[in-house]
């Protein structure tokens, strides 16, 4: 039990500081003199995946001796991949008609998780089948986030929407995974 709470602690706070990389470099991005530039507009989309894959990267390589450079490499072009794909998701669902609601960014929110999870899975760390579609479901649940109207520690009024959602999906996916990879009997790691 303690180095599942040690490993979800380990994990949530990489994911905190992902979160935050991703929120103030679309706070930076929204200054006006950055606003002129046209690739500005791309961040949203691209960004801040490739930042949670490098950021929740590093436990790898602070705490495993050895580690394949070329699984780091994949996990990190898939977890970018993963947040195009939920990105694009958002968008066709959209086009789909389907209103900017609830269903929109839960269904969102799994496809990108499952995406990223299953990098995951495939470069780091296996994860079961049915932590894999509990986490799955949790990235549903916690896109949701977008849509809130609360404030969570006052961070709407430093960060909009995307960054509330960075944030807290990027956290809480982190801890989930953190909780779920640690125990040895439920691991296995990949050695490269």
């Amino acid at each position: 039990m303690k180095s599942r709470v040690r490993g979800s602690l380990l994990f949530g706070c990489f994911g905190l500081l992902s979160g935050l990389i991703s929120s103030v470099g679309l706070v930076v991005l929204n200054l006006d003199i950055f606003k002129s530039l046209d690739w500005a507009d791309l961040y949203p989309i691209y960004v801040p995946g490739f930042i949670f894959g490098i950021v929740m990267a590093m436990p790898f390589l602070l705490y495993k001796r050895r580690f394949n450079a070329r699984s780091i490499i994949l996990w990190i072009i898939g977890s970018g991949g993963a947040y195009m794909i939920a990105y694009c998701s958002v968008i066709l669902l959209y086009f789909a008609e389907i209103p900017l609601s609830l269903i929109m960014f839960f269904i969102a929110g799994c496809v990108g998780a499952m995406f990223m999870l299953t990098a995951f899975s495939y470069c780091l760390v296996k994860i079961r089948p049915i932590p894999f579609l509990l986490l799955t479901t949790l990235g549903g649940v916690l896109a949701l986030s977008f849509l809130t109207d609360i404030h969570i520690l006052f961070l709407k009024s430093v960060f909009s929407e995307y960054g509330v959602l960075y944030i807290v999906w990027q956290t809480g996916m982190a801890s989930a995974i953190g909780w779920t990879i640690c125990p040895s009997e439920n691991a296995q790691v990949k050695n490269g």
